[in-house]
């Protein structure tokens, strides 16, 4: 089965997405959460925060996530700002150390089954153009993005032959020991939110698995798609 995919790069100066078991020191993913896309992708269309989960759950949208940059972690202190219950004056500041992504770069696929949303987006990607600001997480992490192109990936179940993946790898597409590891690389796994409800609480989890440093894995995958003009495979969230 055939798809298009819009493929376009992500990236800012900081970002920080934050895991939501940490408080006095917020500690950051390391990857951004297929949810966080979908706000990214929502912020460029102009689709209100207030109700653009709709339009990006996992029967509707297929997003893929690649790291293009290594992944560095900084820790910087930041005021936060307290205000009077009426939120209508300062009355003081709470410094707190933030955990933050620097300098993150990603490649983002995208395909959605509403044709005029996928055309608007397409549209906003080649003139560069947005309605709301797109940010890395944070208001002050301003992200800035570059449209590659669209292309159309063909799918491909065999998980008994050895490929290499471009993207982040599900754990669920994928048996430990079918992974075949380098040693020379440095793999990590999260567990990110992958899917909200209209409260925005989390209904949905995934864990990954990535190389640090941007790497491919190798390994017998099931269900990932392969990107023949730009030879890359990847892996739906």
């Amino acid at each position: 089965m055939a798809k298009k995919f819009l493929v376009f790069d992500l990236w800012s100066s900081y970002g920080h997405f934050k895991k939501p078991y940490t408080t006095s020191s917020p500690l950051t993913f390391s990857i951004p959460p297929r949810t966080a896309i979908s706000g990214i992708i929502a912020a460029i269309c102009g689709i209100d925060k207030k109700i653009y989960i709709q339009y990006f759950t996992k029967d509707k949208a297929d997003i893929a996530i690649a790291l293009k940059k290594p992944v560095k972690k900084i820790r910087l202190g930041i005021n936060l700002l307290n205000f009077n219950d009426s939120m209508t004056k300062i009355i003081g500041k709470n410094p707190t150390r933030f955990e933050l992504l620097q300098n993150p770069g990603y490649r983002i696929y995208f395909n959605h089954g509403d044709e005029k949303l996928y055309s608007s987006f397409k549209k906003h990607l080649k003139d560069h153009t947005t309605i709301y600001t797109p940010t890395m997480g944070l208001s002050e992490n301003l992200a800035n993005f570059n449209y590659i192109g669209e292309y159309s990936g063909m799918e491909d179940s065999d998980a008994e032959r050895t490929v290499e993946v471009n993207s982040v790898v599900p754990l669920k597409n994928i048996k430990p020991r079918d992974i075949v590891f380098n040693y020379d690389y440095e793999y990590f796994s999260e567990n990110l939110p992958l899917e909200l409800d209209n409260d925005r609480k989390v209904t949905d989890y995934g864990e990954v698995i990535f190389e640090k440093n941007g790497r491919k894995i190798a390994g017998r995958f099931r269900g990932f798609y392969h990107l023949i003009d730009i030879k890359e495979r990847i892996i739906i969230l």
